[in-house]
């Protein structure tokens, strides 16, 4: 499963563990699916980008990137694979607690459209 909601408190109620940063809405929907495998992907990006700006003729690194998060290497493989059929890059930001966490509201990739290659280039940034 791919999440790709965002949590804004002012719509969608304040979340004491989530406004304390405590978890993620990722893990806390992660949490109540306990049997399914879930991803944070392909909510960074605003949807009109998302449904045009995809370029399957262009060198990965010179696509925007399409983040993801997640603790199964196997399932990343798979919407890796989908993110470069559409013509975006997947870029992986880790697992799904600090991964998904980089991808939030607010983040520096947070709504920032960039070539795979720049966002790598942030997130190399955020861990050092």
């Amino acid at each position: 499963m791919v999440d790709a909601n965002n949590y804004y408190p002012n719509r969608d109620g304040h979340v004491g563990e989530l406004d304390a940063d405590e978890t993620t809405s990722t893990e806390m929907l992660a949490s109540q699916l306990p049997d399914a495998t879930l991803l944070k992907a392909f909510n960074t990006m605003y949807y009109g980008t998302l449904a045009s700006a995809g370029k399957s003729d262009a060198p990965s690194d010179e696509r925007l990137a399409i983040y993801l998060a997640g603790d199964d290497p196997s399932a990343k493989g798979i919407v890796s694979e989908l993110i470069e059929q559409i013509g975006f890059a997947p870029v992986d930001t880790g697992d799904l607690a600090h991964g998904g966490r980089l991808q939030q509201p607010g983040s520096p990739i947070y709504a920032n459209d960039v070539t795979a290659a720049e966002a790598r280039r942030i997130l190399a940034g955020l861990s050092s």
